[in-house]
């Protein structure tokens, strides 16, 4: 189905044979964003390399070498391993409570973490029973979004197993939330005691916000997905293959076996041989130039077309300043493009916040700032002489941006002026006491 046919079916308001043929249109999609996740935590139904089967009875090595984990935790790590600095500019308590209560440090790396592997994530805002507002990560192959002719969102469908038979469903509209239950081939209205089954969800708009980790909605892994599997055929067949040299065949050459020899072999390890005869091992040679070249250059491919960077290279430990930038070029233009989007997500969510919050309180989401720092090594020392330089050609503004430890220019600026007043009345307290020394030395002098 198409978005136009699912807004179609559903204009006019949910019926169950619509939500039914919405939610099997989309298993297809739903199963994708599920292997995605399984393949990062390396289950055995989630890596290629696992199912793999090999005919006659030969041995079967199933090595994952898992740069699947490896480009999105440093993706992760660089992007929030240092947590998002949140600024607003009225100070609001009840503003930073909801960070809190939420653990949004923890909250946001989970989210870059589940959109960079499935390519979008969702959260949910919520109000519990005490009257808190709650944030909860969902899953990508949870929902599903139904947009209307001008690409808004309308209808966002969540879906889950409660059992292995029934599957609940909340539909979250700009007002409510409605609840249904499936059962084998049946979608109705899950009612409560009160026989309702439509609650105001409390916010003005949809609280189901998604993050997208690129308009293309593709994990950071999707284009290298087959690199990766080539590299794990290849590594698991040459394991495959000095395993066979172990078992390697014996072979006999003008020596006659009767019954029971060979098992008497196999046991004792020697054997009785004509003069005239040999044996010798069959073995294969292995070519590790070429075999060393295929690896190196499939995991040189799998990062760079991945937008990664190998932090083992040795050459990382090395390299500072100018040098670092351009190794970490391709990771930060990838990240900077996850990061707007993330921005998004974060503005859009704050958005419906604040419309419960400024029930009791006055914050515009316009007003909130976000501040990503990357996680990398600083050269202090680098930066301190390159700004020093610029002192007399750039504004104070301008000099201090430079520093990556500074977060906060304008309240830098503000300490460092703090600073500057503290010394001008430590000094102005010293002249006075020397000044009043003198005095009495003088009023001595002349009782003297």
């Amino acid at each position: 189905m198409t978005n136009y046919s699912r807004y179609a079916a559903v204009k006019n308001g949910i019926t169950g044979k619509a939500l039914l043929e919405i939610i099997l249109d989309d298993s297809q999609n739903s199963n994708l964003l599920q292997r995605k996740y399984k393949r990062y935590k390396a289950e055995k139904d989630g890596v290629p390399i696992f199912s793999r089967t090999i005919s006659n009875d030969k041995i079967n090595s199933q090595v994952n070498n898992d740069f699947f984990s490896e480009i999105v935790d440093t993706k992760v790590g660089y992007m929030v391993g240092v947590p998002i600095t949140y600024q607003t500019e009225e100070d609001s308590g009840e503003f930073q409570e909801i960070l809190t209560r939420n653990n949004i440090d923890d909250l946001d790396a989970d989210t870059v973490q589940m959109s960079t592997i499935c390519g979008k994530c969702y959260r949910l805002c919520y109000v519990d029973s005490e009257g808190f507002v709650k944030i909860n990560l969902i899953d990508p192959w949870e929902v599903i979004e139904i947009y209307d002719v001008q690409g808004t969102v309308i209808y966002s469908i969540r879906y889950y197993k409660l059992t292995e038979d029934i599957t609940a469903v909340d539909i979250y509209s700009e007002k409510n939330r409605e609840h249904w239950i499936i059962e084998g081939d049946t979608a109705s209205p899950n009612t409560d005691e009160n026989g309702n089954y439509i609650f105001e969800h409390l916010f003005q708009y949809n609280p189901m916000i998604k993050f997208q980790n690129n308009k293309e909605e593709q994990g950071d892994c999707d284009k290298v997905l087959e690199l990766i599997d080539s590299y794990d055929r290849a590594f698991s067949d040459v394991d495959s293959e000095i395993e066979q040299m172990r078992l390697a065949y014996l072979a006999f050459y003008g020596v006659e076996f009767e019954s029971g020899d060979l098992d008497k072999i196999r046991q004792t390890g020697a054997v009785t041989m004509p003069i005239d005869s040999k044996a010798e091992f069959i073995t294969k040679d292995l070519n590790d130039s070429i075999l060393e070249h295929k690896f190196d250059r499939t995991e040189k491919n799998i990062l760079r077309f991945a937008n990664s960077a190998n932090f083992t290279d040795n050459k990382f430990a090395t390299s500072s300043g100018i040098a670092l930038r351009y190794k970490l070029l391709p990771l930060e233009n990838k990240v900077k493009k996850s990061e707007r989007k993330f921005s998004k997500g974060l503005r859009d969510m704050f958005k419906v916040l604040t419309s419960f919050m400024n029930i009791t309180g006055n914050i515009n989401y316009l007003d909130i700032d976000f501040i990503f720092t990357r996680n990398v090594p600083i050269d202090i020392l680098d930066e301190a002489e390159a700004t020093n330089k610029l002192k007399g050609y750039v504004s104070e503004t301008t000099r201090l941006g430079q520093l990556t430890f500074v977060t906060d220019v304008d309240k830098e600026k503000q300490r460092m002026e703090e600073d500057m007043t503290g010394s001008v009345d430590f000094v102005s307290v010293a002249s006075t006491e020397v000044d009043t020394d003198d005095i009495d030395d003088e009023e001595d002098i002349s009782q003297g």
